[in-house]
């Protein structure tokens, strides 16, 4: 299909219309589709070593150099030819992807949907307008459309958010002052105990253990003095055991992530200005974006409203219901 001129989202469509699953049994995905085709192991070529570490910690890939080729391990069932063709095609498009014109959008990361909840990612129509829209408003290949939400001019919404953020920025001894009360509103909340890492440390540990104690319980089905309805339940208390721990353990680390997070943001806050505070006028989407970072902000937007909220407790202002937003041109959607 793919030699033929099909492209990795209509391939994988199609293998998801037809009720074709992956071996996992969820639905295909174009990523999905191109680690298939670019896989040596379907002209017969097996390495080892491509990957270090593990899917529990993190996978690692090798440099090829690294790599070892395990001879006849895997007979081929697709055509050399066919297979180096694909490639070619798959490097072309790429190539064709890479030369197009990147737009930058500023709220990138930092917008959702009034209407779904979904992410809003940028788009540009006819090379030249820029816009934003919910991703759940066009069809993928595992899902068809979900939102009817209109496309958001991108000129003017990322005026209106930094417009409304740099009143604020103007003022960075209020966010500051704002930060540190929340740190110490959060120290207070916790027990400096049990959020250090000597306590995540133990109840790691003994989330480790669990697995160990799981396998000496199965051990004992071969011995006669063990019922089986003993070993059973010892099992089932063990991982409900480890689940309270786990939750514990997550409870703790989320915590941690929040008063580091809120320290984080001072941080970033004083590197911000102390870099444009003085040439708020010029700052560059890069500075602006670091701006965004500090201060945590989370845009909810439509065509007729844009809430704009952040680490700090900010009112901003909604658009009024006659202005309009949407797209300047014809759209596809």
């Amino acid at each position: 299909m793919r030699d033929e001129g099909t492209g990795l989202f209509n391939i994988a469509k199609k293998l998801n219309e037809q009720g074709i699953l992956t071996k996992s049994g969820s639905k295909w995905h174009p990523f999905t589709v191109r680690r298939m085709l670019s896989n040596t192991a379907y002209i017969g070529l097996t390495y080892f070593g491509k990957t270090s570490g593990s899917k529990k910690i993190k996978l690692v890939s090798r440099d090829e150099k690294d790599w070892k080729l395990l001879p006849d391990v895997t007979p081929p069932i697709v055509d050399e030819e066919l297979f180096l063709r694909v490639q070619e095609k798959i490097k072309r498009s790429r190539e064709i992807h890479a030369a197009l014109p990147h737009r930058e959008y500023l709220l990138t990361g930092h917008i959702v949907c009034a209407e779904c909840g979904s992410p809003v990612v940028g788009a540009c129509l006819s090379r030249k307008h820029r816009y934003y829209h919910c991703r759940s408003t066009s069809p993928t290949a595992v899902k068809g459309k979900t939102c009817n939400a209109r496309y958001i001019r991108a000129d003017y919404i990322e005026e209106a958010v930094w417009r409304n953020i740099r009143e604020v920025l103007e003022n960075p001894e209020v966010i500051v002052a704002e930060i540190k009360r929340q740190a110490n509103e959060q120290s207070k909340q916790s027990l400096q105990e049990l959020y250090s890492n000597k306590e995540i440390a133990r109840l790691e540990r003994k989330v480790r253990n669990y697995e160990k104690q799981e396998r000496q319980l199965i051990s004992l089905l071969g011995h006669s003095e063990v019922t089986k309805d003993f070993v059973l339940d010892e099992i089932n208390r063990l991982k409900n055991d480890c689940q309270t721990d786990e939750a514990e353990l997550q409870r703790i680390k989320e915590t941690k992530d929040r008063l580091s997070h809120i320290a984080d943001a001072e941080i970033k806050l004083n590197e911000f200005c102390q870099r444009v505070r003085q040439n708020l006028d010029n700052a560059t989407i890069q500075d602006k974006r670091l701006a965004l970072e500090a201060l945590d902000i989370r845009v909810t937007a439509s065509t007729q409203s844009i809430d704009i909220k952040g680490i700090i407790p900010v009112e901003f202002p909604t658009l009024p219901s006659s202005t309009d937003v949407t797209t300047i041109a014809q759209t596809s959607a």
